[in-house]
């Protein structure tokens, strides 16, 4: 363990009952063992007796069954012994990696011996310590370790730079070389060599913040400035195209970020507020022309800057492009570069899985990557922080917790340590960060774990026991595949006759012998309703079509749903990981018969054969057409008499009905001056008023209506609403107004939710107003999407000079009511700029935001934009409900986080 990891931020999980199917009790799989195998680091060179007594009183103490199995995880410091070495020569590669095999190999044996399962968990010197090739790399050339602000050297810490090209060459074949290593021994020893976890702790040097920060390595700050304007080796045909930030086509081509040379209205100094007249660095410029073998015309011995003479911040090229080096939270540019290097991590990380499980043995067997494990520390929920509110020590390391998930190429793991202060202060990591995992459908494990450091002394009466056993409950209902407990008779971070291993003992006891439950639905319960013609049998009316989200809260698996009943039939009814089914009622052939009410039971079951399936009850009324009722509901926002609006509110309410609603109609009231009839259809209610919009109905917004009216179709998404752009009412929205909402069912019947008489004054306006465009209400996204909208303020009135303008920087994105975030402002909109001539941000009206849904929870969220101008004036673009359904196969490029 390399320091205490701690966070604390309360999540609420949901998970629905299903019962379990006893025709899944089959043979138990591999994929469905939760391994236990703590660290050991007090054991050594021990002899065999003294293994065998450490490994029986594991047993005894806590106990293992059919889905627990115990065993020991032990550190392989990773060694590479020589740097000027042919990375095509793999037998001296092999040769310079001897002392790690034989570390491997002495594991391998000491387990077989005692009959345990084994986890290596591979440490390279990449992080806070040194190898003879870290050594001699360091000497040849300094930019291959990681500079702080001040261009300080952080001795001990290889750049994760993937433009450190003859490093990242030379890491790469030692690493392939190790995956064919432990290839061969999982092949060769499959019940003993369990899993693997590396590389240990990644992330960027925190040893002097937060005076100064890394990684200022002239490789990294020549990658940032690629990574940003798609150049260099981020270049269309380059070795990393593709994976350049997604703005960066805006930059591409620019002769220097001052100038727009491909015409697109975007200049690096416009967009981000720099001032920098040259793409060339500003301290120690470098080509990707140059040699990165022997003879690097750019090389900086490390001899050089051990000088006294030697200047570290030298000036540059004038105007010389650099990274921003005074931390700036919540300026634009200094979030890009926090933005590049957690990227730079995480790209580590997965390019360090993909070598370990894509390099076969000489028989073709990789590691399996269900077996390799990433092993990272979850740097933004340390010490009771958060993303939104994170501790120091991620913005030096870089490291948040989704830099751990190396998908497709192995499982995530992290290491999750809290602190008990005493009294019950405790700073938490994995009750924050789990919930964020298990959103991800992937295989897991903690690698590192200790729920109480440090810890007490009294296992059955322990003052922190409840923590303990809180810690417990997680694990039991995320259920990860590694456990790696911290550390098997360690006396400082102890196990035995502790708290933590009552706890343990407790939940191994619980758990043992029970296969995992990873598949959750909802809604639990479909009620649909139908109108019956008497004469014919056939269905004149019914409730349409509705959707179960399927979604794993452990390792993801594929999926076949089931109906029991020919008139319930499914589509999208499999799936490969997380996703939707769709269940609907048909009559084919009148096999409806003249029942009041039917029941189903829809069947989702996972393809690995000892998952629990899960089962859906279905309920269809079936009503005469004389016995249906006319919809109801309400009509809740704005309030009834309300004045001064301007720029968009919300137009909201609640609608329901016995077999289902059709539509929620908004309109208004013919306004004065208005010389037309719109729309003059008799014997509809919105005879002789003004069309606005049709409501947008959406899961979850309303719980309330859905615990009081349960048994109604749909009561889990009655909540309806529409974000009214007063703009575009008559007179631009200046007037008194009358709001009508009106609902119709299946059969074509209506009714008047309410109406609401508002008053609108927007030539009085001086609040910036806009919409959001993406993503549409209640709309279900995934992965990366673009978050799109626009926004524009009035100038002031006649007696102010001032012209008022919306500039970059200064609009904003909050999700889920979190921190503001800004827009990337000023994309031309020819439609805004035609219905709102005059308007000084006219013609630059345009923002978007890129989110990535993985950083999200799977379910029901709320997006919102707030614009402050140059007058000083802020106000709301209003906000939108829209969904998450995520699984763990991610962005299709790994980008967007």
């Amino acid at each position: 363990m390399k320091g205490v990891r701690v966070c604390a931020w309360a999540l609420v999980a949901w998970f629905a009952a299903f019962g379990a199917d006893p025709s899944d009790a089959q043979t138990v799989s591999s994929d469905d063992i939760l391994y236990i195998v703590p660290q050991v680091l007090t054991l050594g060179s021990a002899d065999d007796a003294t293994w065998a007594s450490e490994i029986e009183q594991l047993r005894s103490r806590l106990g293992e069954g059919a889905y627990v199995k115990l065993g020991f995880t032990i550190y392989i410091a990773v060694s590479m012994d020589v740097w000027n070495v042919d990375p095509g020569d793999l037998p001296a590669i092999r040769a310079a990696l001897a002392s790690t095999v034989a570390q491997i190999d002495a594991a391998i044996a000491r387990a077989r011996t005692n009959g345990i399962p084994v986890c290596l968990a591979m440490l390279t010197a990449l992080r806070s310590r040194t190898d003879p090739a870290q050594l001699a790399s360091e000497a040849e050339d300094i930019r291959t370790m990681q500079w702080y602000s001040d261009n300080q050297l952080a001795s001990g810490w290889w750049t994760h730079s993937r433009y450190a090209r003859k490093q990242r060459a030379l890491q790469e074949a030692y690493i392939r070389e190790l995956g064919r290593i432990l290839a061969d021994r999982m092949r060769q020893y499959p019940e003993t060599l369990i899993a693997a976890t590396g590389d240990g702790e990644v992330e960027l040097s925190y040893d002097r913040a937060p005076d100064f920060y890394a990684d200022y390595s002239p490789f990294a700050v020549a990658e940032f400035r690629d990574w940003i304007r798609h150049g260099g080796l981020y270049a269309t045909g380059g070795a990393l195209a593709g994976q350049g930030h997604e703005l960066g086509l805006r930059y591409a081509g620019d002769q220097s970020p001052a100038i727009d040379t491909n015409a697109d209205g975007h200049t690096l100094n416009g967009d981000l507020g720099t001032s920098f007249q040259t793409w060339n660095l500003l301290h120690f410029n470098w080509s990707l022309a140059d040699a990165y073998s022997a003879g690097d015309p750019g090389a900086i011995p490390l001899a050089q800057y051990q000088n006294g003479s030697w200047l570290k911040l030298p000036g540059g090229a004038g105007g010389g492009f650099d990274a921003p080096r005074v931390p700036n939270r919540g300026n634009p540019w200094w979030e890009l570069w926090m933005l590049f290097k957690q990227r730079m991590i995480w790209r580590h990380n997965q390019e360090f899985a993909k070598w370990i499980t894509t390099s076969p043995d000489a028989s073709g067997f990789v590691v399996p990557r269900e077996r390799w494990y990433s092993y990272q520390i979850p740097a933004d929920y340390l010490f009771n922080g958060s993303p939104d509110n994170p501790n120091e020590r991620f913005f030096s390391s870089a490291s948040p917790w989704w830099s751990a998930d190396v998908s497709p190429y192995g499982s995530l793991g992290i290491t999750s340590f809290n602190v008990d202060f005493g009294g019950g202060n405790v700073a938490r990591t994995l009750i924050n960060v789990v919930p964020r995992i298990a959103e991800r459908g992937l295989r897991w494990g903690v690698v590192e774990w200790h729920p109480g450091a440090p810890p007490d002394t009294t296992s059955s009466v322990s003052p922190s026991l409840d923590l303990y056993r809180s810690e417990m409950a997680l694990i039991e209902q995320y259920r990860p595949s590694l456990l790696v407990p911290f550390a098997w008779g360690d006396p400082l971070y102890r196990i035995q006759d502790t708290g933590f291993e009552t706890a343990l003992r407790e939940m191994i006891g619980r758990i043992k012998d029970q296969p995992p439950g990873i598949v959750g639905a909802g809604p639990s319960t479909l009620r649909f309703g139908a109108v019956k013609n008497g004469a014919s049998g056939e269905l004149t009316a019914v409730t349409s079509p509705q959707e179960v989200a399927i979604t794993f809260t452990g390792a993801s698996s594929a999926w076949t749903a089931t109906s029991d009943q020919p008139w319930l039939q499914l589509s999208n009814a499999s799936a490969t990981d997380n996703g939707r089914l769709v269940a609907a009622v048909v009559n084919p052939n009148n096999v409806i018969g003249g029942s009041l009410l039917l029941t189903a039971t829809i069947t989702v079951r996972p393809s690995r054969s000892s998952n629990v399936s899960i089962s859906i009850p279905v309920q269809l009324t079936i009503r005469q057409s004389a016995a249906t009722v006319t919809p109801f509901g309400g009509f809740d926002t704005p309030t009834n008499g309300a004045t001064g609006l301007q720029g968009s509110f919300a137009v909201t309410g609640w609608a329901l009905d016995d077999i289902g609603i059709d539509r929620v109609e908004i309109w208004r009231n013919l306004a004065p001056g208005e010389s037309t009839i719109p729309f003059n259809s008799p014997g509809h209610p919105g005879h002789g008023k003004v069309f606005i919009a049709t409501g947008f109905f959406l899961n979850g917004a309303r719980p309330d209506v859905q615990a009081a009216y349960s048994t109604f179709p749909q009561a889990h998404r009655a909540g309806w609403g529409y974000l009214l752009l007063t703009w575009g009412l008559w007179n631009q929205g200046n007037g008194a107004y009358t709001l009508y909402a009106f609902a119709f069912d299946m059969e074509g019947n209506s009714t008047t939710l309410g109406t609401r008489t508002i008053q609108v004054s927007n030539q009085t306006g001086t609040k910036p107003f806009g919409a959001i465009d993406t993503p549409a209400y209640g709309q279900t996204v995934s992965g990366g999407f673009w978050n799109y909208g626009w926004a524009l303020t009035p100038n002031p009135n006649s007696t102010d000079p001032r012209t008022c303008a919306i500039a970059n920087g200064n609009v904003f994105v909050s999700i889920d009511s979190g921190p503001l975030v800004a827009v990337s402002y000023g994309d031309l909109r020819p439609d805004i700029a035609s219905w709102f001539p005059g308007f000084s941000n006219g013609a630059g009206a345009g923002g978007a935001y890129y989110i990535d849904t993985r950083t999200l929870t799977n379910g029901t969220h709320q997006i919102g934009w707030y614009v402050v101008d140059n007058c000083g004036r802020a106000d709301g673009l209003g906000s939108r409900f829209f969904s998450v359904l995520n699984g763990s196969q991610g962005l299709a490029a790994g980008e967007g986080r």
